[in-house]
């Protein structure tokens, strides 16, 4: 489980066409480039479950979010959080403190672990690569006008963009996995 922060400017263009000797501008309306935070879980069979925070998380939203994806399902009719789970978690503060104990007590009964990754170790989180796979699928032409429009729908689109195959290898390439 990971979170990250998306905003409209994340499908900038990079490129242009200029005279040569002349610097390529691109004029558009004003657009007050809302932040969206991803709340996303990954598994070995792809993203299980995401949901979307206007602005940025905090303890009180992510504390919903996992009670939300407790009692979700995958489009495959999988529970997304079923017991015997491991759960992993960053270090983020957040996930900490009054957190670290109400979702050890709410997943207790269930038989569900939270474990933290030590701190500063974004190499060691599945769910970076599947964030950067978004964020680098969202530069595409074909995400340019949408992304402007609805950024969570563009972002869940490119969500889609990750396959099972892709998060396998997310896994493995924690070196804490051989799957």
């Amino acid at each position: 489980m990971d979170e990250s922060g998306y905003v409209v400017t994340v499908a900038n263009r990079t490129r242009g066409h200029s005279e040569v000797g002349t610097r390529c501008v691109e004029v558009e309306r004003y657009h007050p480039n809302p932040n969206v935070t991803l709340n996303l879980i990954v598994g070995l069979n792809g993203r299980m479950y995401h949901n979307f925070v206007d602005g940025t998380s905090d303890t009180n939203t992510y504390l919903q979010f996992m009670g939300e994806a407790s009692h979700a399902n995958t489009e495959n009719g999988i529970s997304v959080i079923s017991p015997g789970d491991t759960i992993i978690v960053d270090n983020s503060p957040l996930h900490r403190n009054r957190a670290e104990v109400t979702l050890a007590n709410f997943f207790a009964p269930m038989g569900v672990t939270l474990i933290f990754m030590p701190v500063y170790s974004p190499d060691l989180s599945a769910a970076e690569p599947v964030f950067m796979k978004s964020k680098t699928v969202l530069k595409q032409e074909r995400f340019q006008t949408i992304i402007k429009e609805n950024l969570k729908f563009a972002v869940s689109l490119s969500l889609w963009e990750v396959t099972t195959s892709d998060t396998r290898e997310f896994f493995n390439g924690t070196g804490m996995f051989n799957v």
